[in-house]
């Protein structure tokens, strides 16, 4: 029987190794100080980007929006009525969210993106064009217009406080004068848009109002024809008991019409009215303002995220670092593929490096 006994122990092939809780603790023991270096390496970077680049100033302003009106309301239900069309009395406005939406949307935004700013400089202020001022490139103005247009939906943010029923606006630029053109100008923008959208509505409603006038116009002068006839061809209506049946269903068919005219015609008048009321449908709770100094960069908060990078890169390199090690110094032939991989792949990068050169 053959001894075993001051055998060599046999060790298991690369990457076949069972995991060791203490084996990696004391991985990571070992490999301190790259975590260390690479923890504050990433922190110092993160803050060195975030020094150097340019700073910003915020334009803020709270604002309320209408979301519809009570005489609104009664006008179109007054008509729908007509029909037998019920319609509630709750609001038909858009909601707030929709204003939240409607500030950063391409619709409000893409024709401030066009316009051109004043912009304070050394020489002196002088109006440039948006599209200049935020590097938008493009092959045609209006890609150009287009790009400017995505750069200002990242800058512009609305937040909705549903407790209040306020939206707060922001407006995030390099220059103070554009963050607070821009604050305005959608303003304006949201303003225009809302008194388009309630004169278009109110316009249709006058035209189908008017169409309902006309008709019960026609209806009532019909009616009105009716009973004239029926009385000049039958003067003695009392004596017979159908004649009289007769002119009471033609009474009603006429006061009937009447009726129906008579409720009609105030909606008319009030579509009408708001037709052309140009009253703003943005309450303006806080102007647009910016403050004298510029935003805070947030060093602290960007170096951690970026010491946790760092940490994160550590965690991963360390073991790895230490399963290439192994993989040398054993003899093992999928070690060595891999060897000869990264190998022909180093050269293949350095070969394309001198050709491009």
């Amino acid at each position: 029987m053959t001894s075993t006994e001051g055998a060599a122990p046999t060790r298991a092939p690369w990457g076949e190794k069972p995991f060791s809780l203490l084996g990696t603790v004391a991985l990571y023991l070992e490999g301190w100080r790259m975590i260390v270096m690479l923890g504050l390496l990433g922190g110092l970077t993160a803050i060195a980007i975030v020094t150097l680049l340019p700073r910003k100033y915020s334009a803020r302003a709270m604002f309320m929006a209408e979301s519809g009106s009570e005489s609104e309301m009664g006008a179109l239900a007054g008509i729908a009525g007509q029909f037998g069309i019920p319609l509630g009395s709750g609001n038909s406005g858009p909601s707030p969210e929709f204003y939240q939406a409607l500030a950063t949307s391409s619709v409000i935004l893409m024709p401030i993106a066009a316009e051109s700013t004043v912009v304070s400089r050394e020489s002196g202020a002088s109006a440039v064009p948006l599209v200049d001022l935020l590097r938008a490139r493009g092959g045609t103005p209006t890609r150009r217009v287009e790009r400017a247009t995505e750069k200002l939906q990242k800058a512009v943010t609305a937040n909705y406080n549903r407790r209040t029923g306020v939206i707060s606006l922001n407006v995030r630029t390099r220059w103070p004068q554009v963050s607070d053109h821009v604050a305005s100008r959608i303003l304006e923008q949201l303003n225009e848009f809302n008194l388009h959208t309630r004169q278009s509505r109110a316009r249709a409603e006058r035209t189908f109002a008017e169409q309902r006038v006309a008709e019960a116009r026609g209806r009532l002068r019909a009616a009105e024809e009716e009973l004239r006839r029926f009385m000049e061809s039958n003067r003695s209506v009392r004596e017979s008991p159908m004649l009289s049946l007769e002119v009471e269903r033609r009474e009603r068919e006429l006061s009937l019409a009447q009726q129906v005219l008579g409720s009609l015609e105030p909606s008319l008048e009030d579509a009408r009215l708001r037709e052309v009321k140009d009253t703003p449908v943005i309450t303006v709770l806080q102007a647009p303002t910016v403050l004298s100094v510029a935003d805070p960069r947030g060093r602290i908060k960007f170096g951690l995220f970026g010491g946790i990078v760092g940490l994160l890169l550590a965690a991963v390199i360390i073991p790895v670092r230490h399963a290439l090690r192994e993989a040398g110094s054993e003899a093992d032939p999928e070690a060595r593929r891999f060897f000869r991989a990264l190998e022909d792949l180093r050269r293949t990068l350095r070969l394309r490096s001198r050709r491009s050169e």
